[in-house]
This record gives structure tokens, sequence and C-alpha cells, in this order.
């Protein structure tokens, strides 16, 4: 016989933070925004206290009368390393919110092609933001590719096998590319690089298209807009191809066809457009997208900002090591330094790449610890999938309910004194 017993709760009501975000960033502050939810009847209050390290930074009490509300929090712009706390009578395990503010750091750009055709491109990477690198193609270095947030191939004349090779293996290892066609590129020279895509490219009858759609969901575009727009100024382009193959759209025509499309090759991501970007064959550099979406190529794949991970959540960490080793990383819990354990990880060059898939198993915020150093600062959190205390749990078919163990107690004795039961199990 199999027996099943659920205990009994103490109050079918429970708080749970269940994200917080960096919503704006100041000279002198931070703002994030701490959701909670609310499970069960009625209303609900709470004390809040955002934590950096040991000290307490902000308070708050929460009045919850809806089941979801979002608080907004003023934080003063130092490193943090700390947690959002919430008191309830319910469960613990999702009071604690831990995560880490990254220091503000530059994003590297490589900016390829010729100097008359870099000039918009310069104006919009040219800011203390980034970490500008132009060059054309005949002076490239190839040892730097590797070492960039993002490079972009601006409307360069040919695409070299070499070429293609060095900038598909940095992508590979977490690089963004973006290609911007020279609007005299053949579609047989542009074969060089996307066969290695797997995609393909036929010419376009050029004809003034306007660019209408943009993919608001995407990982480019997704923590850009609150909300859809459909009214904005919308730049045109005379595109001079068509990409076919398994790629994301991100930006496209009002006939549906692409202007800006993306695919993902290991930890990096190729983006695409089908149109040169210089004047007269476009006007894209003078739209308010050109900023956002350039800029969202180089910080998009980058840490800075506020991190956390899920715990057993198969997220996957790079580090820039800035040296070549085979030491091996270890992680610490900053409050148990006992609980100490060696990650998932891999190195590629000078970048360490870290899975969480198995460990760590407690929530709370850890060194990363490389060479007896630490380099970086993480932060785990539990997956919220058992704040709901009132959810009911399926009882298998061939089980029996029990109200408590002295129960099962009882059952088991009243079947000793059974002598049909000693009989059956002689």
């Amino acid at each position: 016989q199999l027996y099943f017993h659920i205990p009994k709760i103490e109050s079918e009501q429970n708080i749970a933070i269940t994200n917080v975000e960096l919503t704006e960033t100041q000279e002198d502050f931070y703002k994030i925004a701490i959701d909670l939810q609310k499970f069960g009847e009625g209303e609900a209050s709470t004390a809040l206290q955002v934590y950096n390290g040991n000290l307490a930074v902000a308070k708050s009490v929460v009045k919850l009368n809806a089941n979801t509300q979002r608080v907004s929090i003023t934080l003063p712009k130092l490193p943090f390393s700390g947690y959002v706390q919430i008191t309830d009578n319910a469960l613990a395990y999702d009071n604690n919110f831990y995560f880490e503010i990254a220091a503000p750091q530059k994003f590297k750009v490589l900016l390829v092609g010729e100097t008359e055709r870099n000039v918009s491109l310069r104006k919009i990477f040219g800011t203390t933001e980034f970490d500008l690198t132009e060059t054309d193609i005949r002076g490239l270095d190839y040892a730097v590719i590797g070492k960039q947030q993002l490079i972009i191939l601006n409307e360069i004349p040919e695409f070299t096998p070499t070429l293609v090779a060095n900038l598909l293996e940095a992508v590979e290892n977490g690089v963004n590319l973006s290609i911007v066609p020279r609007e005299t590129l053949s579609a047989e020279a542009y074969k060089v690089i996307l066969e290695k895509l797997q995609l393909s490219a036929t010419a376009s009858a050029k004809s003034k298209k306007l660019v209408t759609g943009i993919t608001f969901e995407s990982e480019l575009f997704q923590v850009v807009f609150e909300k859809k727009i459909d009214n904005f100024q919308y730049p045109f382009a005379n595109p001079s191809f068509t990409i076919s193959g398994r790629t994301l759209p991100l930006l496209t025509f009002a006939d549906g066809s692409a202007f800006l499309q993306a695919v993902k090759l290991g930890q990096g991501h190729v983006f695409l457009f089908n149109a040169g970007l210089s004047s007269p064959n476009s006007n894209f550099y003078q739209s308010p997208l050109v900023v956002v979406t350039f800029d969202r190529m180089a910080t998009g794949n980058n840490s800075a900002g506020l991190q956390q991970f899920e715990i057993f959540g198969e997220q996957e960490k790079i580090v820039d090591l800035n040296l070549e080793t085979d030491q091996v990383a270890h992680i610490v819990n900053r409050a148990e330094k006992s609980y100490d354990f060696i990650p998932k990880q891999r190195i590629n060059g000078k970048k360490l790449y870290l899975n969480f898939g198995e460990a760590p198993t407690v929530a709370g915020n850890y060194d990363l610890l490389f060479e007896g150093k630490a380099i970086d600062k993480m932060s785990f959190n539990y997956k919220r999938n058992e704040s709901d205390v009132s959810a009911r749990f399926d009882i298998p078919s061939v089980a029996k309910e029990i109200d408590s163990f002295e129960q099962l107690l009882s059952e088991f004795s009243a079947a000793r004194d059974n002598s049909g039961f000693w009989r059956t199990l002689a």
C-alpha cells in the first residue's frame, strides 16, 4: 500500500518576491523595480528592506490589494551586492531575492570600414560608454577580434575566407557581429559568409521601401520599449538582397520582408542588414531607431547592469580573463564560506565559460574566485514555482491519503493485530 501525506498549512496566504529589475540609471542613483506576488485571499502587507551587503539602504512597508504589485526603490549609485527581503508568516524561501549591480564598463566595439562611410556609426559609438576601435579592412588586426563585444563590418568591399573564419570563431565565443552590406556588393560575394551560416542571398530589384515593423519580443528590443509602437518615424532603404534561411527578422519593411535579421551562432549573434545604410541608399542613420539598434547589439550580450541567476537554471556566464590559463574557477558563498563549489566550465582563448545547471543549490550572494582572487560577484535565487501554498498536489490513484503520521502507525498496528495479515506474510 502506498500512503500519501500532505502537511496542513497554517495559512493559505503567502507573499513572494518574484523579480527585481534595474529600470533607471542616473549619474548619482539607480532605480530598481521589485515585483511582489500575493497568493491567497484578502489584503496583505509586508515590511520590505534592501541590503547592500549587511547594510540596509532602503526600507518600506508595502500593502498588497491586488495579487501582483511593483515597488520602485531608489538606490545610491554605488557597487551593489546584496538582496531584497520581505517579512511574512508563510514560506521563507521566497522572501529574499539576491542580485548584483555591476560597475559600469566600457563596451568594446570594432568598426571596420572606410573613414567616410563610418561617420554616423562613429558618432553613435564615440561616447564614453564605448571603447571604439576603427580601422579599414586592410589595417584590420585579427588579434583584437575576439576581445570585442561588437564588430561592425560597414560596407566593406569583399569577404575573404580568412576574415570570415576569424569572425565566426569570435561569434561562437560570445562576440556579436553586425554586417552592413555595400550597396554594390553582389550576392555571390555575400555568399562567402552567408553559406557558413547556412543562409543564402538573392539580389533584389532596388526599390525604396519603408521600415515599419519592429520585433518587440526579440532579445534585441524586448527591454527597450515599454509598449509596442506603430507610429514611429519610418526610415527607408533600397534593399540589395533577400536573405533566406533560419533567421529572426528584427526590423521589417512594410511588405513583410526583412530589413534587419539575426542568426544565433554559439554564444553570439550575427546581425544582417539587407541594404547599405549610407545616403542616398537609406536614411536609417537619421532615424531614432539607429541608436537603440546598434547600442543593443553592443550591450545586449553583456553582464553590465543587474545580474542574478536562477538555481538549476542552466544559465551560462562568460568572463573575460585577459590571459590564457588552465586554472579552475570556483564559487564561494559570501555568507557561508564553507559552501564552496566548482561549476561546469571551459576556457576558450581568454574567455571563461561557466554553467550553473547543477550548482549551487543554496540561494545567496557569491564570489567567483580564479587563481585565488575574487574576479567577479554573482547572485543566485530559488525558482518561485512553489510559492502558491494553496495549490493542491495530485495524489496518485494507487495511493491512500492520510492526515498524519500517527494515522499511518495506527493502520500498521491494526494490520499487525490482524491474524490474516500475519498468515499472508508467512
